[in-house]
């Protein structure tokens, strides 16, 4: 009885684990931040036009305020 327990809670170490492993390196790769490569702003909007989070005029706007 006592050995199907240390095996469920062993399993459950291992998912654990994997899932904290999985997900750390997938934190550590998918930077949301848009300045994380010190990028230029025009170039963050460009990159926002282009994912389609912004819209054109948003775009112009951003690029008109940006070049004053």
């Amino acid at each position: 009885m006592f050995m199907g327990f240390f095996w469920l809670l062993f399993l459950i170490l291992i998912i654990i684990a994997v899932a904290y492993l999985g997900q750390s390196k997938a934190g550590g790769e998918s930077n949301t931040s848009y300045f994380s490569q010190k990028e230029e702003p025009l170039e963050v909007a460009k990159i926002r036009y282009a994912k389609g989070e912004i819209s054109k005029d948003e775009f112009e706007q951003m690029k008109k305020d940006l070049q004053d």
